[in-house]
């Protein structure tokens, strides 16, 4: 072993060779916890590992070995959003492991595989990785492997929107976790539980799952997982208006992503920092962690979140009066959603494109968007985008004097708010109800009593 330049180095003796690839296999775990390399190392640790692996590789006859360094190449550089060429070695691997009928490698590689053709955004190909993968550990009862493949499968529904299977496959994922005392592993899973119920509009829910995540990560030092779960919880506190919170928890998984190379993590909380200055107002700030983040997640070839930066940047645009910028942008994103099949993606945006229209005073075109926004956000049971976009809807009638249109989409969306359970919201609602019966006569007088009676019961908006 050259110590100086980290790499292995033989001439022919086997056993020193098997003892290099034990000691490298060794390294790629925390001595401690046991869990992953690319959990917890530095970048400049990856790369080290990388270096030593591609030594490895070049030197080892052993097809078993070639296959596994081929893997584990694989699983550092995809950490490191190194996406096309983690892909190489996972197809070269897979090879491999079927030249030996390693079935049970087969599928993990097929997981692997399946995952960056889900950031990639060619969700169909991942879907049948996947499906592959689920199918050898199922009839293999390998529990670990299911759990894992049961996880990734849940994202890929969440990316579509079908938050009921994704949960399903989550709550299975999770069940065999705690059989199988995998510590890691639950922690994800309840991180990624608790997005499910944000985007359902359930904070505390999702907070409480966050919390266990965010514990189990810090616990056994899986740096990725921490920082992730840090991302998340930010979130809530922008919701909640808790913004120092949530800048406090931005910067520390900023700096966390950034010291073990994890460019996607990189980028998402660049993202979020980006909403968390726009919602404060400093647009200038906004858009510069968006430009950033949008150079990051289009080398990478993430096209979700690449749709979501465009979006974002649409908003700035949009606030500063340059609707034909704003609408480039939106339309970008809109084809990359379209492309993707990201369905909660189309919906967002579908909705950002009639605001546009509304403010350059095409209201016609403004309810066409908004009834294609509605159509798609109902068929994911999106119900915070939703509500959204009823209110939008709501407020054009409003302003073209319908007001039984208006009223009828406002009743909607205080429906779906009541299901949530947001008070404040509620409340709100209720006023703007109450205050919309008011100009519609006396024949509403006693309901809109009743609704602004609530309203200021609650809160002591006007």
């Amino acid at each position: 072993y050259d110590w100086y330049s980290d790499i292995y180095h033989f001439e022919s003796d086997l056993k020193q060779k098997q003892f290099a690839v034990s000691q490298q296999t060794n390294s790629l775990r925390h001595p401690k916890t046991n869990i992953a390399a690319y959990q917890y190392q530095s970048k400049e640790e990856k790369e080290k590992q990388i270096r030593q692996l591609n030594a490895l590789l070049d030197e080892t006859r052993s097809t078993n070995d070639n296959a596994h360094i081929k893997n584990q190449m694989g699983l550092l550089l995809i950490s490191m959003s190194e996406l096309d060429r983690a892909l190489n070695y996972f197809q070269a691997a897979q090879k491999d492991y079927k030249v030996m009928n390693n079935q049970t490698m087969i599928g993990t590689i097929q997981n692997n595989i399946a995952h960056i053709y889900h950031v990639q955004g060619d969700y169909s190909k991942a879907l049948d990785y996947l499906q592959s993968s689920l199918t050898i550990h199922r009839e293999m009862n390998n529990r670990a492997e299911l759990s894992t493949a049961l996880n990734n499968l849940s994202q890929l529904y969440n990316t579509c929107g079908d938050y009921n299977k994704s949960l399903e496959a989550l709550e299975q994922s999770l069940v065999i976790r705690e059989e199988i005392n995998d510590i890691s592993g639950k922690g994800t899973v309840l991180n990624n539980i608790s997005q499910i119920y944000y985007y359902h509009g359930k904070f505390d829910l999702a907070l409480d799952y966050l919390k266990k995540s965010l514990s189990i990560h810090e616990k056994i030092n899986n740096k990725s997982g921490f920082a992730a779960a840090l991302n998340n919880i930010s979130q809530i506190h922008i919701k909640l208006n808790d913004y120092s919170s949530a800048s406090e928890m931005l910067e520390k998984s900023l700096t966390i992503s950034k010291d073990i190379g994890d460019k996607e993590g990189i980028g998402t909380t660049l993202n979020n920092l980006a909403v968390l200055h726009y919602t404060c107002g400093d647009y200038d700030r906004a858009l510069e962690c968006l430009s950033s983040s949008l150079i990051i997640r289009e080398e990478i070839g993430d096209v979700s979140a690449t749709g979501t930066i465009l979006n974002n940047i649409s908003q700035i645009h949009h606030d500063n009066k340059n609707f034909e910028k704003a609408l480039e942008y939106l339309n970008r994103a809109l084809l990359l959603y379209e492309k993707s099949g990201y369905k909660e993606g189309i919906g967002i945006v579908l909705n950002n494109i009639s605001q546009i229209y509304h403010d350059k005073g095409e209201n016609n075109k403004a309810l066409k968007y908004l009834n294609k926004s509605l159509n798609v956000r109902e068929s994911i049971e999106d119900k915070i985008g939703m509500i959204t976009t009823l209110n939008n809807i709501s407020k054009i009638y409003q302003e073209g004097n319908d007001y039984k249109s208006s009223l009828k989409y406002l009743k909607y969306s205080i429906r779906l708010q009541e299901e949530i359970g947001d008070k404040n919201k509620i409340a709100i609602l209720s006023l703007n109800i109450g205050k919309l019966m008011q100009k519609m006569g006396s024949k509403y007088s006693l309901e809109s009593e009743k609704y602004l009676k609530y309203a200021s019961s609650v809160t002591s908006i006007k």
